[in-house]
């Protein structure tokens, strides 16, 4: 989503196709043809602003991606958000503002993962997978030495894939699971890492039960579906 006026600058600084040499072009054209006379230079320098904001936001009418967020978002935000994450230009333009707002006391560190699971990371975090002499590698945040999957609107975040065959009847984990005799230990530890920053474990809504009573009460730990 385009937020910022640069934002919409780098936009369309990088994608010509869309900028002054086509619809905009014409439109530019239409207004200088059709400049009322006798202006003061100031009033010539506002028109000129505003006609030049509306050209650089026009969109070319062959993509779904609606370039103009400013008035698509007000009369139908349902709508155009659909439009945007259909459009081919989605991770150019998520992965740009992201880059502009994630900030931070940490830092983006690349860390060597197993494949299992880390679909599932990239497709929460937007971080994309690489692979390198048969090994996979995904960005991810780290903060006082210890990682965490995401970090955006001030807030760490790790992301737990499915575990449906890990649970029993009542919906908790069976006795004995490595993975879940270890939750414990790793809750404490990002939470001492984090530091007051609050640590949002994203979990699948059916093991929100599992998780909870497996981490147990972690102060500054808060688990969501």
């Amino acid at each position: 989503m385009i937020l910022t006026e640069e934002q919409r600058r780098w936009w369309f600084a990088t994608h010509p196709e869309y900028s002054w040499s086509r619809t905009g072009q014409r439109i530019r054209e239409h207004h200088e043809e059709n400049r009322p006379s006798g202006l003061s230079p100031s009033q010539q320098s506002q028109l000129e602003a505003i006609q030049n904001d509306y050209v650089g936001l026009i969109s070319d009418p062959r993509t779904a991606l609606d370039l103009f967020p400013y008035r698509g978002f007000i009369k139908a935000p349902s709508e155009t958000l659909k439009l945007l994450l259909r459009s081919t230009a989605q991770h150019t333009i998520l992965n740009a503002v992201k880059r502009k707002t994630e900030g931070g006391p940490g830092k983006w560190v690349e860390v060597g993962r197993s494949r299992t699971g880390l679909e599932h990371q990239s497709k929460m975090s937007g971080q994309p997978i690489r692979e390198r002499g048969g090994k996979y590698y995904i960005n991810e945040y780290e903060l006082n030495g210890v990682k965490f999957d995401d970090y955006r609107n001030g807030k760490l975040y790790e992301y737990k894939g499915p575990q449906g065959n890990l649970l029993n009847r009542d919906g908790l984990f069976y006795d004995g699971i490595e993975g879940a005799l270890k939750l414990h230990a790793d809750a404490v530890r990002q939470a001492n890492a984090a530091r007051g920053i609050p640590v949002i474990w994203k979990v699948g809504a059916n093991q929100v039960k599992a998780f909870k009573r497996a981490v147990g009460d972690v102060r500054g730990i808060v688990i969501v579906p």
